[in-house]
């Protein structure tokens, strides 16, 4: 972008390609000339040694700033946000916090983030579709809903109805977490589902505004486990209840079935419907179990405890070998699946 004394006296012309740039190059005329800081609102927010100048001081020469992009690369992103922050930091915050959160990633020329707010009702309303009318109690029973503080836990380990007053094992704190019956927070009311909703059209819509890519919620293969009696034949597995999982176990739905291609392009159309086609979507993968989910070793020991049999160790292996072949084959099928819906 461009950087430039205006044509009439006392004002600044800024020149970019998108919406972000020209932010970009407002805060680097605040910061470098009118000495203003931007910072996160934990950490001070905006501020300024002196008021906003009715006139503001011209530049001696024009000001040209290019983004580095890596070579071979016309356009590059400047990422910001994960699936645990959009939970742990941001799960109270209203439209006032979160319009001043998106201006601050504009001026510091953020311009593709995360957007799960509001993940949770989309995701019902597909539930509901399938012919599951579950309450929020089922859900968080299920590992689908945590707590608003903790939804990182469903939406990427299922383990939202963990009793964490039993020990992980070694190198696992007992975490104590305070709340009823030890659970992580669930389950969510409805009221806070639908405001959540509301309030995540709110930020896609202003991120959009602004040039900003909003990443959206793909499915990534937990289910709710009664929908394996609904879906007979899908291969859903449940996991086994114990470490890091729902009480109940939870499901998990091979990516190869094809009731997986058929919930991604329920979810997909969903996101679209309530959100727009933004272009950007992320399905984070399943983390701290043993072994594979949807397959049946799932349930035995795991490769690494003392109880296993070295026929075990060797199941498991493979059986971690052939999830790695099934999970890119699942990256290949999403993206083939993105290229072609929009």
């Amino acid at each position: 972008m461009v950087i430039a004394t205006g044509q009439t006296p006392g004002t600044i012309k800024i020149s970019g390609s998108t919406p972000v740039e020209m932010a970009r190059g407002l805060a680097h005329y605040c910061r470098t000339v009118l000495r203003f800081s931007f910072a996160w609102e934990k950490t001070g927010g905006v501020q300024a040694l002196a008021a906003v100048p009715s006139s503001l001081p011209p530049l001696a020469a024009p000001i040209t700033l290019q983004k580095q992009c890596a070579p071979g690369q016309a356009n590059c992103y400047s990422y910001y946000m994960n699936v645990c922050t959009e939970t742990y930091s941001s799960w109270n915050w209203d439209w006032a916090r979160w319009e001043k959160e998106v201006d601050w990633m504009a001026l510091s020329g953020i311009n593709l983030v995360l957007a799960y707010t509001g993940r949770e009702y989309v995701y019902r309303k597909v539930y509901q579709q399938l012919g599951l009318n579950l309450t929020s109690v089922e859900l968080a029973h299920g590992g689908i809903e945590a707590g608003p503080a903790f939804l990182a836990f469903s939406r990427t380990e299922n383990w939202a109805n963990y009793d964490h007053s039993t020990p992980l094992g070694p190198g696992h704190p007992n975490w104590g977490l305070p709340d009823t019956g030890g659970r992580t927070g669930g389950p969510l009311p409805d009221s806070f589902v639908l405001d959540q909703w509301h309030l995540g059209k709110r930020i896609v819509a202003r991120q959009m505004e602004l040039g900003i890519g909003s990443i959206l919620p793909a499915f990534q293969g937990n289910v709710p486990r009664d929908l394996a009696a609904r879906y007979p034949s899908a291969n859903i597995s449940v996991s086994k209840p114990g470490e890091k999982v729902a009480a109940g176990g939870v499901g998990w739905l091979d990516g190869l079935d094809p009731l997986f291609a058929k919930i991604s392009r329920m979810v997909l159309q969903t996101l679209v419907a309530d959100f727009g086609a933004t272009g950007f979507y992320e399905a984070d993968g399943f983390f701290d179990q043993s072994s594979a989910p949807w397959l049946s070793a799932s349930s035995a020991s795991s490769p690494h405890s003392p109880s296993a049999t070295a026929a075990q160790q060797k199941t498991q292996m493979q059986t971690q070998m052939q999830t790695q072949t099934q999970m890119q084959m699942r990256a290949g099928a999403k993206t083939h699946l993105l290229r072609h819906l929009y």
